[in-house]
């Protein structure tokens, strides 16, 4: 029930339209069942994974309806990506969800997005969900460091944007309350910084890496 737009090539032929529309129906047969080793013939299921683990740590409500990017490259599987517009992410939402944003531990894209849906249901993706945090768990944390770090380094420059631009605090589309309610860019930061941590915390919770064991 859900409809596919095809970005490239452009312009785009009968006989392509059909080719990644068969594709395209063979993969989401496949996510849909029970065989995860027709998944992987199909998918690549590392990129998928990889994006799930983005989508659901910015909490990006556009993944049940838009900006959901995908790819195949000649003779190649099916990948997830770009990953792009996260304007209203982090839970910057007030239009859409109830107010689940909020919570940075809510599995939003694992419910409402058809493809992480129905690979969140198989336990091999799942561990692959997980082996991907812990591989990747340093640099994205390195990565909230340096960006906090070089935002409150530019403390003046920040002050002067919003001197400017009077937003901070102010009720524009789409800030929720509890956004408008910090009064600071620091306390802005400061909320972004913990949200992430928060998130990237249940998603370790809820995909923990697979358990090696052996027979010595």
């Amino acid at each position: 029930d859900r409809k596919y737009s095809i970005k490239e090539p452009e312009p785009v032929s009968a006989g392509q339209i059909n080719y990644i529309e068969q594709y395209l129906k063979s993969c989401i047969s496949a996510v849909q069942g029970s065989d995860y080793e027709a998944v992987k013939e199909l998918i690549d299921v590392k990129s998928f994974a990889q994006a799930y683990i983005v989508f659901e740590m910015f909490k990006n409500p556009d993944t049940d309806y838009s900006s959901f990017y995908m790819y195949k490259d000649v003779d190649g599987k099916l990948k997830c990506g770009p990953i792009w517009d996260f304007d209203m992410s982090v839970g910057n939402v007030s239009h859409k969800g109830s107010g689940v944003f909020k919570d940075p531990t809510y599995l939003w894209s694992a419910q409402k997005n058809p493809w992480f849906k129905g690979l969140v249901s198989f336990d091999d993706f799942r561990a692959l969900i997980g082996e991907e945090l812990a591989t990747n768990k340093s640099a994205v944390f390195a990565k909230i460091d340096d960006i906090t770090t070089y935002a409150r380094a530019h403390d003046d420059a920040y002050k002067a944007n919003f001197e400017k631009w009077d937003v901070i605090g102010k009720n524009t589309w789409t800030n929720p309350p509890y956004i408008t309610a910090i009064k600071t860019w620091e306390g802005q930061l400061e909320y972004v910084e913990d949200y992430l941590e928060k998130s990237y915390a249940a998603l370790e919770k809820e995909y923990p890496p697979p358990t090696n064991t052996s027979g010595e």
